[in-house]
Formats: C-alpha cells, structure tokens, sequence
C-alpha cells in the first residue's frame, strides 16, 4: 500500500477507520434517507395505560410505559412499502424498547402506516419502555437514529 497525501498506508487506514466509528443522532423533525426517499420522525410522545385500553393481546408489556412515535415517510418515487414494526428500534435508559406490531389489535389513534398519497405517508409506531426509564433515541432499518428529549 503506498502513501495517501503524505500520510503513510497505516495512518491513512486509522484515519478511514475513525471516520466509520460512532453513530450520530437526527434531531426530531428532521429527515434521514430511506429507500428512494425519505423518513421523518416528527414527535414522541409519552401515553398512558388509559391511552390504550381498547387494545387487546399486549400481557408481554403490562406495567410499562406506552409511547407514540410519529413520523412521515416520502417513497421518493419509489414502490410504496409498508412499515413493518420489526424495523423500528428503540432505546431507553433501561435498555431496548418494544414496538408493538398494530395491526389486529384494536382500532385507535395510532394506527401504524397511513394511506399513502402522491408518494407520501404518515403513520405511527407504538413502543413501551420499562417505568421510569428515560426515551433516548429511535430508528427504523437504516434510518436514523432520532434523538429523544421526552420528559
């Protein structure tokens, strides 16, 4: 391997190699790529218990914290995809959040993927995080991650 700038083979590759580590976060509101398009989370917000009694099949997260994320997907021209919740990833002070799979669960107001219209779609991914534990980030496949600030 031969020198890069005056750099030697061995400095030039840690350089590269630095560049790849740590991961940065995209504030609330802002866009990251997806696909042809792009992902946006536009809020988190904290719920209740009450906020999602109609639901039914959620024993696995009894006694945590329910929370909403709301976003907006542009397919960029692309095929419209759906979202399924096994590509949403939370994290929290206490660990790994659970996003909730919405469909055959109840009808309410988050309600996964909307309609999709001229390419564009808003939806809702439900999480719960253990009690007490502090939202820090979210993100979907390789979109992300989003930065949490939940009080």
């Amino acid at each position: 391997m031969g020198e890069i700038d005056g750099f030697g083979a061995t400095t030039a590759t840690l350089m590269l190699l630095a560049g790849c580590g740590g991961t940065s976060t995209i504030a609330i509101g802002e866009s990251d790529d997806f696909g042809d398009g792009t992902l946006t989370v536009t809020a988190v917000e904290e719920m209740s218990a009450a906020d999602i009694s109609m639901l039914t099949g959620l024993d696995e997260v009894d006694g945590q914290t329910p929370y909403f994320v709301r976003y907006e997907v542009d397919f960029g021209g692309g095929e419209d995809s759906t979202m399924p919740a096994v590509n949403w990833k939370g994290r929290s002070s206490a660990g790994t959040m659970t996003p909730v799979n919405l469909y055959g669960i109840g009808e309410f107001e988050c309600s996964g993927r909307g309609e999709v219209e001229n390419g564009v779609a808003t939806g809702c991914q439900l999480f719960f995080a253990e009690p007490d534990a502090t939202v820090e980030s979210v993100n979907y496949g390789g979109s992300g991650p989003w930065a949490i600030n939940v009080d």
